[in-house]
């Protein structure tokens, strides 16, 4: 896998997502907690996990051809949604 130029660019401005790793994104799509593949444009497909070491969720999104990581973000709101879910 390999971060598209968009997330390079997003890494660099936004000091938040210097700290997330090619390692991380892997792991989370890897080992998903939650995956959405019907409302993501284009084919591409979320996927979020739980980074211990940073006691965070990571969302990372992939293009439809599994290879590129178009972006990835710390979801603040993970585990509220989850809850809201499982509350329906």
């Amino acid at each position: 896998m390999r971060f598209s130029d968009h997330f390079e660019e997003d890494r660099r401005d936004a000091p938040d997502r210097r700290e997330i790793t090619l390692e991380m994104c892997e792991m989370v799509r890897a080992r998903p907690l939650d995956e959405d593949g019907e409302s993501q444009p284009r084919g591409r497909t979320a996927y979020w996990g739980c980074i211990a070491e940073k006691a965070r969720y990571l969302k990372v999104v992939v293009e439809a051809n599994g290879e590129e990581i178009t972006t990835a973000h710390w979801d603040r709101g993970f585990e509220r949604r989850m809850r809201k879910r499982n509350e329906e």
